[in-house]
């Protein structure tokens, strides 16, 4: 609960863009929906498809915000902290999976990209599935 605490209390700081999230950001910010993937990003970026779009559905129903840009980052840490839970309780059997997800809710590369307008936590959250759905 703290990791997912600190990354909402992060996200209300009102900090600015970082230059790669800014870059991701303009050429988002300049597309609709029916061009959002017609053309490669602009300044080097690159995004999941899937990510693109729900972001964009999350700019659109709230507000083009660096508070909303990053908020599907936050939501995607706290499924990979749900999965690895699954995982470790189902999957591996481990004996503390609460312990396992608190550990690596803390991690601090992951509490911080659980912050940033970037696919990060996203991408983990889709690995995570995969190995989950192995599992099943």
């Amino acid at each position: 609960f703290l990791g997912v605490y600190i990354t909402f209390k992060m996200n209300r700081g009102n900090r600015s863009l970082w230059f790669d999230e800014a870059a991701l950001a303009w050429t988002f910010g300049g597309r609709g929906l029916s061009n959002l993937t017609s053309t490669g990003l602009e300044v080097g970026q690159s995004a999941p498809v899937i990510y693109l779009y729900i972001v964009k559905f999350i700019t659109i129903i709230f507000g083009n915000t660096e508070f909303n840009l990053r908020v599907f980052s936050s939501i995607s840490y706290i499924g990979s902290i749900g999965l690895i839970y699954m995982i470790c309780r189902k999957g591996l059997a481990i004996r503390f999976p609460l312990g396992v997800s608190a550990y690596v809710a803390m991690i601090p590369c992951f509490v911080r990209y659980s912050n940033v307008f970037k696919p990060y936590e996203f991408d983990a959250l889709c690995v995570l599935l995969v190995i989950f759905t192995y599992y099943l």
